[in-house]
């Protein structure tokens, strides 16, 4: 939406930048869902810069990649309720396909990547409060929560079309409002390879076993729960 606002704020290592419009070049572009996903160059001048003791271009991607994992979660919610609904509607050989057990198959695993995903987006929404973002353990949590997200729009979108059919794909059915956002999320504050390489550096920092890493980066956010 860049091409929409007066002013653009640039998030750096050690400065925040307001830079007005006319300072930015916008290539337009829309993603998946036909959003608009405008690419910006800026030219920064002094003027423009503020310097800042955090580094707020870190915590920033971590907190955008945390409410898409959360928005990814409820899209794709509605989406598997808008297939139940049409599995339970649709007939097909004289009775609904959701008596179908390839249909059933399609949902439940549909239903389990989403469980999965909410699980990892409220595990990393217990992180955060605990131990905020920009810690180790905050970044461990987003992480797993970035991937679960990417990786449950990819199954819920393509199980949720095959149970509808080619009607799912129309222009007209409102199913393809919530997948085609739940599939360009994916790639906002990051892509799931970018997280799952950020994870992986995460384990192999660690000094111990990535067993050791991993628990000794979730386990304290139950202790810190259970107090």
């Amino acid at each position: 939406w860049a091409a929409d606002v007066d002013a653009i704020v640039v998030a750096g290592t050690d400065f925040v930048a307001v830079v007005p419009r006319d300072n930015a070049s916008i290539d337009r572009h829309h993603d998946i869902a036909g959003q608009p996903m405008d690419r910006v160059t800026v030219a920064l001048a002094p003027k423009h810069c503020h310097p800042v003791s955090a580094a707020p271009a870190a915590e920033f991607a971590l907190r955008g990649a945390w409410a898409r994992s959360w928005q990814t979660c409820g899209t794709l919610a509605r989406a598997l309720d808008l297939a139940g609904d049409h599995a339970r509607e649709r007939e097909q050989f004289g009775r609904p396909i959701a008596r179908f057990q390839a249909v059933q198959s399609l949902l439940s695993e549909a239903a389990g990547s989403l469980s999965m995903a909410k699980t990892a987006a409220q595990f990393a929404t217990a992180v955060v409060t605990a131990h905020g973002f920009d810690s180790a353990q905050g970044r461990f949590a987003v992480s797993v929560a970035k991937i679960e997200s990417a990786r449950a729009a990819t199954i819920v979108a393509r199980n949720v079309h095959q149970v509808h059919g080619a009607i799912g794909f129309t222009l007209d059915h409102r199913l393809r409002h919530f997948t085609t956002r739940a599939l360009a999320w994916r790639s906002e504050f990051g892509a799931q390879r970018t997280w799952q390489h950020r994870l992986g550096q995460l384990v192999t920092n660690h000094p111990g076993s990535a067993w050791e890493a991993v628990t000794s980066l979730s386990s304290t956010v139950a202790a810190d729960l259970n107090k």
